[in-house]
């Protein structure tokens, strides 16, 4: 998944880390380019805090992991 909202370069490839710079650095609208990009980022993205949550809760009830996972609560990107 590429948002551009990172950029990897490894040793040796310093100019074109320096060149990225200057791109980036020379966008007029910048702050306004990577907020769109952040934002459709975490609008495809989940929040696994209420799936933890059950999980948690359903193992305090005393459900084991393999219960869990027949329920369909393994996996917190399933889309049953």
């Amino acid at each position: 998944e590429d948002y551009g909202l990172a950029f990897g370069f490894l040793p040796g490839q310093e100019n074109a880390l320096i060149d990225e710079l200057k791109r980036l650095l020379a966008m007029k609208n910048r702050k306004e380019i990577f907020r769109k990009r952040r934002e459709t980022m975490l609008l495809e993205k989940i929040d696994p805090l209420p799936w933890f949550l059950n999980v948690i809760d359903m193992m305090l009830h005393g459900k084991s992991v393999r219960e869990i996972n027949e329920a369909g609560m393994g996996n917190p990107r399933r889309k049953d």
